[in-house]
């Protein structure tokens, strides 16, 4: 093939995905003006820019009404901790951002209300550092660069089945890391809904296959599980610098409970966080007894707990830090 048509092809191929990218973008904002992509909780979801971070690859939209001076979806709170004030920081993915619901019904926020609600001893502070999307290597980055300051007693983890989902793929679908540190055409794809619906597609659990499959398939592979398991090594270097407790929170995955099929994957990730001294909750206990459309966002939507759930982990959660 001569050099003149490999450059024919190669840009066939470039107008192409141009092509698509743009009547992806016409197709879903055109959605948007009429209200047809509107679903309950939609004002509850992160709006997101693009990071000059190759760690983060996106950030939450400091401008997203949703947020914190901050950036967090939580209230304001003082970095230096108030005087006899125990502080929490509840670090995770979508879950405990709390997907597509108001902020005082996560499980975050009702942990606090729950932990405040006790007549005598300390004022509890859960600040919420979830962000849709992330991994567990994302995770312990957001906590690095905007965490750690705020100095908490318990560094508490949601974790889901998806934090070991190689985010390099995302990077890749976008473009590859940034040169320089910045993102070229940055300002257009950041506010791009072709973009923001790659990206939760490229985050999304494949259901075209059977989960299980799926989930054995995603453990089985050695680079995506050295994202959490190093992860887990550098928080626990990280805990015994710093002088805070680890939680590690395992939420289920919400398609099916009896039987329930991911127990070993559950068992595995906790082996590997109590090798790195972490304490571990499994909320599977605590979901069996309730039908699956009272926990879960809708029966489309196996990773996100509803209303309910949240009240279920938060009220779980707080009865394991305050047994006797």
């Amino acid at each position: 093939m001569g050099l003149r048509a490999t450059a024919a092809r190669l840009f066939l191929v470039l107008g192409t995905l141009l092509a698509v990218s743009c009547v992806g973008e016409c197709v879903l904002r055109g959605a948007a003006a009429l209200g047809l992509d509107a679903r309950p909780g939609d004002e509850y979801r992160p709006r997101f820019v693009l990071s000059s971070n190759r760690v983060l690859i996106t950030e939450m939209d400091p401008n997203d009404p949703n947020l914190n001076s901050d950036g967090l979806r939580d209230r304001d709170y003082t970095i230096k901790k108030p005087p006899g004030t125990v502080r929490i920081i509840a670090l995770g993915d979508s879950v405990t951002y709390g997907f597509r619901i108001e902020l005082d019904a996560t499980y975050a926020k009702r942990l606090e209300a729950l932990l405040n609600g006790e007549t005598d001893g300390p004022r509890y502070e859960v600040i919420n550092f979830g962000v849709d999307g992330y991994n567990t290597r994302q995770e312990l980055e957001r906590f690095r660069q905007k965490g750690r300051r705020y100095r908490p007693d318990l560094l508490l983890i949601g974790y889901t089945m998806n934090d070991v989902l190689d985010a390099e793929a995302l990077l890749n679908i976008l473009g590859g890391a940034p040169a320089g540190g910045e993102w070229s055409l940055r300002s257009m794809l950041s506010s791009s809904r072709f973009v923001s619906w790659v990206r939760q597609r490229a985050t999304r659990v494949d259901l075209s296959e059977s989960p299980r499959a799926y989930f054995v398939h995603l453990y089985s592979q050695r680079h995506n599980w050295r994202i959490v398991a190093s992860s887990f090594a550098e928080l626990a270097a990280l805990a015994k610098n710093d002088g805070f407790d680890v939680l590690l929170v395992i939420f289920p995955y919400f398609d099916t409970m009896t039987p329930y099929r991911y127990s070993a994957i559950h068992g595995f990730v906790e082996r590997e966080a109590r090798k790195n001294g972490f304490n571990v909750l499994d909320l599977l206990g605590a979901f069996e007894a309730h039908a699956l459309d009272e926990v879960r966002l809708s029966p489309s939507d196996p990773v996100h707990p509803s209303r309910e759930g949240h009240a279920i982990a938060a009220r779980a959660i707080h009865a394991h830090l305050t047994r006797p």
